[in-house]
């Protein structure tokens, strides 16, 4: 879902994805690219041992991590891209021992395997809601499709921009 999110991200032209919607800022860049962020501190878990998701409300000027601060389309989805080939790398390397490794951080002590569980259900969220997002502000139809079934059980937000 990392590799679709990337792609929806580089086809929106530049005026769409910074175009305030409903009251809120940019959402079409700012919630993407949050989400990507997010998604890095997962795999960087891997290495560090700590989940550091209270990192994505610190001012990133002041950190040293591999994030992008850009509004580009096409920064945004390599950055997107980068983070989808993180995965794909580490998912055809992983060992059972792996999974079980310890990381702590925003939810106490887990497991990598839980923290992928919260990921995983993390971005398809939020990827359920960037397309009707797209859909609905920029009349972008997503690149990539996800079936229903890859939603199931996911909550949207009803009632909310987007849907």
């Amino acid at each position: 879902m990392v590799d679709a999110l990337a792609k929806l991200v580089g086809s929106i032209p530049k005026d769409i994805l910074l175009k305030d919607f409903d009251g809120r800022r940019a959402p079409l860049m700012v919630s993407p690219r949050s989400e990507l962020h997010y998604q890095q501190l997962c795999l960087d878990a891997r290495t560090t041992g700590v989940w550091l998701a209270d990192e994505l409300f610190v001012d990133l000027p002041k950190k040293e991590v591999g994030w992008i601060d850009s509004s580009n389309p096409e920064e945004l989805a390599d950055y997107g891209n980068k983070v989808a080939h993180g995965y794909k790398e580490w998912s055809n390397n992983i060992k059972q021992q792996d999974m079980e490794q310890p990381t702590k951080g925003y939810y106490g002590e887990i497991t990598i395997s839980e923290l992928l569980n919260i990921a995983l259900g993390h971005i398809g969220f939020h990827i359920k809601n960037h397309y009707k997002d797209a859909r609905k502000f920029a009349g972008i139809e997503p690149p990539v499709v996800l079936k229903d079934e890859l939603f199931e059980g996911i909550p949207s937000l009803i009632g909310k921009p987007g849907t």
